[in-house]
């Protein structure tokens, strides 16, 4: 595998996903963090500080300031979003690390079939041309907008009318937001990249142990990035609460309108964070009925043996007290129970929990202030059900 600088020296295995083309011309200006990944405070600065310091300008002279800043979906993406983008790229790159690791010192697979995964994943990370398609993407939709093909603030915007083309308009749609699109579409496709790898690792012939404690035969361990996508699913998720509620002060929308948009949402996240991770239903399926046989030929063949030698013998029972013989009777029934808990799935259900959550959070002021709380549940209940009556 390409070694690579890791800032860990005693790492036999480093592999990183925060490189790539943009973190070296980042770190050509000094703008990038010990862990190589860029400085939150820089981008917000570039992208939001211009928009503060022009309405400043319009207010000293008695001007109203561009219509495009009165969207809070704008504020949202440039103070919360970028910066919650950037600290979930540092917390990917540290889980994929330790993950990674984990792979080698386990022995979970052949570093043979291992190394040539990663090899690809990292020509992928330091393409040039897929970092320069993201950029003209982003280029391209901030050119719709600006004329007027698509919403002036994306595309969940609460503002319809863009008015004059003002130095806040401009600004924000040929500047910041394309900066704020390009770091969340990189940190997506940093994630499709670790998506390949979790991919092409089920399916190699993998050492795993069913009895392991994680009940996820020792591949737990793989689903440990979901954390990073959480924080990326709730700058996402903030975004777009901003985005709603300027829609409804501005009295374009109902709360009841977003429920639907919001419960597909939360199903596409949680199928996008963990969705990768079914792949392993019939590796885990196959590890735990392998080690269930194994075990149940051990158990027969003790159980017997325990039955005969302190059953059969009507030996005193008072013998048994210390003996070896019932501690190792019992642990046996709990590594047999260990089996049965195996999961079919690398995790349990707290990562699902955790992106529904993050997902829900910056909903909670919009819908504080708008629907009660046994409403909206009611709402939401009756659109998972698909629309059955409550």
């Amino acid at each position: 595998m390409t070694t690579q600088p890791s800032g860990d020296l005693e790492d036999p295995h480093p592999f990183s996903l925060a490189e790539g083309p943009f973190v070296r011309v980042l770190e050509r200006c000094h703008l990038t963090r010990a862990d190589r990944t860029p400085r939150a405070w820089v981008f917000v600065v570039v992208a939001w500080g211009p928009l503060f310091v022009g309405a400043l300008y319009k207010y000293a002279v008695g001007q109203p300031p561009a219509r495009i800043l009165l969207d809070l979906s704008v504020h949202v993406r440039l103070l919360v979003g970028i910066p919650l983008v950037i600290l979930a790229e540092r917390l990917l790159e540290a889980r994929c690390r330790g993950s990674v690791r984990q792979l080698y010192d386990g022995a979970f697979a052949d570093p043979a079939q291992l190394d040539p995964i990663l090899h690809r994943v990292e020509r992928l990370r330091d393409s040039r041309w897929i970092e320069l398609a993201m950029l003209v993407a982003v280029i391209a939709v901030a050119q719709s907008m600006l004329w007027g093909l698509m919403a002036p603030t994306g595309f969940f915007s609460g503002v319809k009318d863009a008015g004059s083309l003002s130095f806040g308009h401009l600004w924000y749609v040929c500047v910041a937001l394309p900066i704020a699109q390009f770091l969340m579409l990189r940190w997506l496709f940093h994630w499709v990249l670790w998506s390949y790898i979790v991919v092409g690792v089920s399916r190699l012939p993998l050492a795993t142990i069913a009895t392991h404690p994680d009940h996820a035969a020792g591949l737990g361990f793989l689903a440990s990035p979901v954390s990073a996508f959480d924080t990326f699913v709730l700058a996402v998720s903030a975004t777009i609460a901003g985005a709603w509620v300027t829609q409804l002060i501005a009295g374009t929308a109902e709360l009841p309108q977003f429920v639907p948009t919001f419960v597909a949402f939360v199903m596409l996240v949680a199928l996008v964070g963990l969705g990768p991770l079914l792949v392993y239903v019939p590796v885990l399926y196959r590890a735990r009925h392998r080690e269930l046989s194994k075990y149940n030929g051990l158990a027969l063949d003790y159980v017997r043996e325990f039955h005969r030698k302190w059953i059969e013998t009507r030996r005193d029972r008072r013998d048994l007290l210390g003996t070896q013989d019932l501690q190792a009777l019992n642990d046996l029934g709990g590594s047999f129970e260990t089996l049965t808990r195996v999961r079919l799935v690398p995790f349990g259900p707290r990562p699902l929990v955790g992106i529904w959550v993050v997902a829900l959070l910056p909903m909670l002021p919009l819908v504080a202030t708008t629907m009660p709380l046994n409403k909206l549940l009611a709402t939401i209940g009756h659109a998972l059900l698909g629309g059955l009556p409550a």
